[in-house]
Formats: structure tokens, sequence, C-alpha cells
């Protein structure tokens, strides 16, 4: 009975609005490998901005999920499950190195003058996190606080989906985990993580070996196409396949999708700059921002990476969400540039990949 480690087979859940990923990673070897996934899209009305308003019929869809996964078949019950970040609060703080018999308590009282919400309303966590330009005398930790209601819902729908939540984690720290490579250990710039999901995106500020700041906003590819439906009288349908054939090429489609997309295009940037100096002037150990990544199926969008680029004058690469693991045998069906879907459920997983190793 001592080899029991629920963590050793558990898998990631990435909940979204609009689709469901699920991702089981294994160690094999020196390895670490992507064995089984799959997704399903959930019609409009079941989740809404984070909220899950239909409980019984997402947990059918979970269920689902997971009976049908491609590769090897998950069996465990044992889950780590994403929440949305526009619920919740992330921030780096400083504080004086406290012994750690008092330090649960003196983290917690420091974490009231940072976080907006009432404590009694909030589950919090926190991590301390070493090698970030602390002081001897300092400690840089990383706190993270959600609203009870959201962390008791998602709870709950898990438990009555037959499963076992190990933990609940912000996007943008699975998003992290699984595009950063674990080798390199960056203190002297920081990158911008912008990861361009179903119904919105994520402005995630990585500098220091860990996320620093977030931001999300009502910006993604189903708002891109209902753009170009509207401003050219497309049917939806038509309006997805000229955004993915087209895209903000000049040369496709006589540059007519570039230009009703540019606009958009220009908020987003416009958002993404208002967060870098947002970070460099209100955070005493930022560097500065030297690199964009990519992430989310949002990412594919063609020529979307060189408008950006040219725009905040800031190199620009597409996520590559197999930076530190491989695909199983089983798993010879998803292409690369599909892959940046998964970079939420790849870092779920890999956290218990993680947990695993130091138990």
């Amino acid at each position: 009975m001592f080899d029991f480690n629920p963590f050793k087979n558990v898998f990631g859940l990435d909940i979204s609005d609009k689709v469901l990923r699920v991702v089981q990673l294994q160690k094999k070897g020196k390895e670490i490998q992507l064995v089984s996934l799959n997704e399903q899209l959930v019609p409009p009305g079941y989740i809404t901005e984070g909220e899950i308003i239909s409980p019984k019929r997402v947990v059918d869809f979970i269920t689902n999920l997971i009976q049908t996964t491609r590769g090897e078949k998950i069996k465990t019950p044992y889950v780590i499950a994403a929440i949305p970040e526009r619920k919740t609060f992330i921030k780096l703080i400083q504080m004086p190195r406290t012994e750690r018999s008092k330090m649960a308590e003196a983290i917690k009282w420091e974490s009231l003058q940072h976080i907006p919400l009432a404590f009694d309303e909030i589950y919090l966590d926190w991590q301390i996190i070493e090698g970030a330009g602390a002081l001897n005398d300092k400690m840089n930790v990383l706190i993270a606080a959600a609203p009870r209601a959201l962390i008791d819902s998602y709870t709950e729908i898990l438990e009555n989906a037959g499963l076992t939540p190990i933990a609940l984690e912000l996007e943008s720290l699975a998003i992290a985990r699984s595009i950063m490579k674990e080798s390199e250990i960056l203190e002297n710039y920081s990158q911008l993580i912008i990861d361009l999901g179903g119904s919105r995106t994520n402005l995630i500020i990585y500098d220091l070996n860990t996320v620093q700041f977030t931001s999300s906003i009502p910006f993604s590819g189903s708002y891109l196409t209902e753009i170009i439906a509207k401003k050219l009288n497309f049917s939806l349908n038509d309006a997805e396949k000229s955004k993915i054939i087209c895209g903000l090429d000049p040369k496709k489609g006589k540059g007519i999708i570039r230009k009703t997309l540019l606009p958009s295009i220009e908020q987003l940037t416009t958002k993404a700059k208002e967060v870098i100096t947002f970070y460099k002037d209100h955070v005493g150990h930022a560097n500065e921002c030297k690199k964009i990544i990519l992430s989310g199926g949002g990412a594919q969008l063609k020529n979307l990476d060189s408008e950006i680029s040219k725009a905040l004058n800031i190199p620009v690469e597409k996520a590559d969400p197999f930076v530190n693991i491989k695909l199983g045998s089983k798993i010879n069906f998803l292409p690369k540039d599909k892959g940046t879907s998964f970079a939420t459920a790849i870092g779920l997983s890999l956290r218990g990949i993680k947990q695993n190793d130091y138990n």
C-alpha cells in the first residue's frame, strides 16, 4: 500500500466556454510522453464567462470526453483542472523572510494588502519563488486567489463526473509550464505570452522564471470570425473558412480579410503594449520584455506573428507545447499546429508529473 501515489497517472482537464480538452502524460524512462488526449465542443450557453450554467450537461460532456479519449484509455479518476483566468487574481509579492512555522500565517496577512477580494470569499494559494531577484532578507511569493463559489462549483462538477480533483490551477500557470523550456533559466529579460483562446485572450507576463502578471480580454478567434461575417455579410461558416485560408496575408483574397481584421488586431497589440508598460512601470524587479510567444488555437492565424512583431517591435514566435514532452507511440494523429490548443491541458498534466517526482 506504500506504493500508492495518486499523482502517478493524473491527467489534465481544460474547461473553457466552448471546448473541453483532456491530456494524460506518462513518464517513460527519461522522457515524458503524451499518451492520451481528446477534445469536445461545448454548445453555447452551457458554460459562460467561466461559470458553469448547466452542471448536469457539463458532467455528461466531461464523462464522454474521458470515455472516448484517443491513444491510451484514461483509467484513473485523479485530475488537475484549469480555472478561468478572468475569475482569479495572481501576483508576485516580496516580503520579509519568515520562519517556516510562521510562514503560512505571515503570507496570509501580507496577501490581504494585495488581493482586491473579501478574504472570507476566496481560497488562497501561494508558492515561494526562489532565485527571482529577492534580497537575502526578502522572499518572493507568488500568491493566487479565486472565489470560493467558483472553486466549489468546479469541484462539484468534477466529483459528479466520478473524478477526484487533485488541484485546480490558473490557466496562465499551466500554459507557462507547458511552453517554457525547463532547461532555460532566464533572469535577464521578460516575455509576454499571448494565449488566444476560444472566447478570450490571456496576456501573461513571464519573468524571473515565473508568471508575474496576467490580464484577460474579450478577444478570440470566434470574435474575429464574427467581425468578418458582419462586415462582409458572410455566413459564420464562410467567415471561418476565409479567416483560416486568408488570415492577415495581404496576398490572399486580395487582402480583403486582412483589411477587415486589422482594426481588431490593432486593439490586441495596443492592449499588449499596455500590459508590457504597466508591468515595467509598476513592478520594481521587472525586466525588459524581449520576446512574445503566441499560444492557443488563435495563434495559427496567418501572419498574426509578423503583425504583432511589427506593431510592438519585439520578436514574436509561436509556442511549442511539446518543448518538454514527446508524443507517445499511439499519438500519431495530432498536427503540430493543433498542439497550441492543448497547451493548457498539457501544462496541467505536467504538474501531476512534476508532483510525482517530488513524492
